[in-house]
């Protein structure tokens, strides 16, 4: 077991910490789940608009149904979220899919049903998604890339024209495959998109990412997927924005190794997002990381069972951890990665007044025993439990005068360094 001393340095910030995001499906309409939201420090939701319940019957819109909508961006608003809004479900007079092209009618139809949206709720919405992943064989967009683009052209100036600081977003992709699954997602459905001229209609970029399946992923995980997607993106258009609209670990699945646990997906609320806050290292700007999701949700057809809330809207551990990683990262700026640390991987966080925080975990079960330079360190794990450890305690492991040094284990740990 590595011992590992690290001194006391000072360094500038270089961007802002990404927005921390959920996902809501269908709980947005709910009080308390709102104001859990807002507790657990979330910025921004990822919600679902239906076009087939706002226009059932073809028409024009002074006669669409709002009912159902005005309230929900209203109290949107009222909790300072910032909401991605992902348009869905297709009317089947428009559509043969419910998720997948409009084949039945004229684009226009379309364009005129999102410029009506956004011009209705454009002083609260700025980011639109179009479809949740479209690059899915159920249903979807599968193998359509080019009619995904033309859907693009259609809506880019359908937002714009309305709302010249509306965002078009393209629909997260899953772009993932594993044993068994051959055909569940199309790998080629962004190539297609670009190849056939998609490419300046969508203003952000956008992809889901799950932690047990980042395996084919350079590290870290979560901004090595978004670089492969981005060096597919032209080299005129490779600067745009990325979202990570899905992010996620369930809590219970099938038998599979290792074991899915709440303690698992607690660790991961905290690497996903800390890592996604290094995406300036590698020129990448993602805005916001959506954990899947708010509320209890088992997955359909699945043994999969994800969220943040359980069935009677009690925090579980991961919304703990949520919450814990919101309040000792709250007001800071990530600065830089800790990688001259082998067998540890740490993010360090800055304040405007010269504050520094950690946050590490080990790469390997054993551990490593790591040294700061300091009279004292600060520790909360991730479900905010707190400690001191000081130079020459009892606790402190190095018995190095100057020096404080504690275990780091695979779970992830807050560090605040005292001179």
């Amino acid at each position: 077991m590595a011992h590992i001393y690290l001194p006391l340095v000072m360094a500038l910030p270089r961007e802002a910490p990404a927005p921390f995001g959920v996902q809501m499906l269908g709980e947005e309409h709910n009080q308390e789940v709102l104001s859990l939201a807002q507790q657990a420090g979330v910025w921004w939701v990822c919600i679902y608009l239906s076009w087939a319940a706002i226009e059932p019957a073809n028409t024009t819109p002074d006669h669409y149904h709002w009912a159902s909508y005005d309230p929900l961006f209203a109290d949107l608003a009222s909790y300072g979220f910032i909401p991605i809004v992902t348009i869905s479900s297709n009317p089947s007079w428009a559509a043969s899919k419910p998720l997948g092209p409009i084949d039945q009618v004229p684009l226009s139809e379309f364009a005129e049903f999102v410029g009506a949206v956004v011009a209705r709720y454009k002083s609260t919405v700025k980011y639109w998604e179009f479809y949740n992943e479209p690059d899915a064989s159920d249903d979807r967009w599968y193998g359509q890339g080019a009619e995904y683009a033309e859907m693009l052209k259609a809506v880019h100036p359908a937002v714009h024209g309305v709302d010249p600081e509306g965002k078009v977003v393209f629909g997260g992709l899953a772009y993932d495959w594993w044993s068994g699954c051959e055909h569940c997602f199309d790998l080629r459905f962004l190539d297609d998109v670009l190849a056939h001229g998609g490419g300046p209609y969508f203003d952000v970029m956008n992809y889901h990412y799950y932690n047990r399946l980042g395996d084919k992923w350079s590290s870290p995980k979560v901004i090595g997927k978004a670089l492969a997607l981005q060096a597919k993106l032209p080299p005129e258009i490779r600067n745009k924005s990325f979202l990570c609209t899905e992010i996620g670990e369930p809590y219970a699945c099938e038998p599979t190794t290792p074991p899915c646990s709440h303690e698992m997906a607690s660790w991961f609320v905290v690497q996903g997002f800390v890592q996604g806050m290094a995406a300036s290292d590698y020129g990448i700007e993602l805005l916001g990381i959506m954990w899947f999701t708010m509320k209890y949700y088992p997955e359909p057809g699945s043994s999969r069972v994800w969220g943040l809330l359980d069935e009677g809207l009690n925090p579980q551990s991961e919304y703990i951890a949520y919450q814990t990683l919101t309040r000792e990262l709250a007001g800071a700026r990530y600065s830089r990665q800790m990688s001259e640390v082998s067998g540890v991987e740490g993010y360090v966080f800055l304040w405007p007044d010269g504050m520094e925080k950690r946050v590490v975990w080990s790469t390997s079960e054993s551990g490593e025993m790591v040294s700061f330079q300091g009279s004292q360190v600060r520790l909360v794990d991730k479900l905010g439990s707190e400690s001191l450890v000081s130079d020459g305690g009892a606790e402190d492991l190095d018995g190095h005068s100057g020096w404080v040094g504690i275990q780091v284990t695979p779970s992830p740990i807050y560090v605040e360094v005292r001179p």
